[in-house]
């Protein structure tokens, strides 16, 4: 199914990063694991190329809608894929008693 793909797993918790990695490689996918925006960033400018990112929202220093914004600003990596992950749901900011108002990384 996966033979040939390669994902870039962007999350901040290793635990996360190893079942992803786990669970793509059992569909034959080929999963490289950052824990950092910057890491994601700095994978990409090394040349090595990506099918898919697969990067959580909430990390401690970026988040995924940072890594999204700087992508997309890249005319390099404007039309790579790219999904969003999240332990929370939609409410999450309700949650912590913060009303939830993501800034947007698309002009």
């Amino acid at each position: 199914m996966g033979e040939g793909k390669h994902i870039l797993v962007v999350d901040d918790l290793e635990v996360c990063r190893r079942g992803l990695a786990t669970k793509l490689g059992l569909y034959s996918f080929e999963a490289v694991t950052v824990a950092s925006v910057d890491e994601a960033l700095a994978r990409l400018a090394s040349g090595e190329e990506f099918d898919l990112v697969l990067a959580d929202e909430f990390m401690p220093e970026k988040g995924g809608l940072e890594l999204l914004g700087a992508l997309r600003s890249d005319p390099r990596y404007a039309r790579l894929a790219f999904v969003l992950l999240s332990l929370f749901g939609s409410d999450h900011g309700a949650i912590a008693g913060q009303p939830h108002h993501p800034r947007s990384p698309i002009p």
